[in-house]
């Protein structure tokens, strides 16, 4: 009788399971899957006409973390707008836009619009067609003269703050610190 019940609760479970034969055909065709993205992403990559990096992001202040600076998700409209690039043209260039991006400080606001300059001064724009050439696009001269720039170009820079050394003089050696805050 217990040999029975437990040969009806095996065949339920492969039921509920599935059999071995269907889970390694499921196995196999995950790896083939995950193999052919992989060849493509290899493909993409030896392929593309330009390298997609974050050195073109704008830098931002932590409050958190003692105002260090790191790189942020995208420039604002207003530094956009502040260098005369067209938001439409963001996605085509490789430049990356937050639209809920605020500017805190006027110096962070002028050092990314700085970091956007001197982007647009390195980049050059290929028209689609020979036969129509846009205003955005960039110039024969500059055109024959392109070299495809690879890694990091415009790098964040952390500035270390400078500290002064003072020697130690004999009135400060006899302040009393302790009671004056007292």
């Amino acid at each position: 009788m217990y040999m029975q019940v437990r040969a009806e609760n095996e065949e339920s479970n492969d039921d509920v399971f599935g059999s071995n034969i269907e889970f390694l055909t499921e196995k196999k065709e995950m790896e083939r899957r995950y193999d052919e993205f992989k060849a493509r992403l290899e493909k993409l990559s030896a392929n593309a006409s330009g390298s997609v990096s974050r050195d073109h992001e704008p830098i931002i202040e932590t409050l958190k973390y003692n105002m260090k600076v790191r790189a942020g998700k995208g420039f604002s409209l207003k530094e956009l707008k502040a260098t005369g690039i067209a938001k439409k043209l963001t996605p085509t260039t490789g430049i990356s836009v937050d639209h809920r991006h605020r500017n805190s400080s006027l110096e962070g606001f002028q050092t990314n619009v700085q970091r956007l300059k001197t982007y647009k001064a390195k980049l050059v724009i290929f028209s689609r067609r020979a036969c129509k050439v846009k205003v955005v696009d960039s110039s024969l001269e500059e055109l024959a003269t392109a070299t495809q720039v690879m890694g990091h170009f415009l790098l964040i820079v952390h500035k270390k703050p400078t500290i002064e050394l003072v020697k130690v003089l004999e009135y400060m050696k006899s302040f009393r610190t302790y009671d004056k805050l007292r």
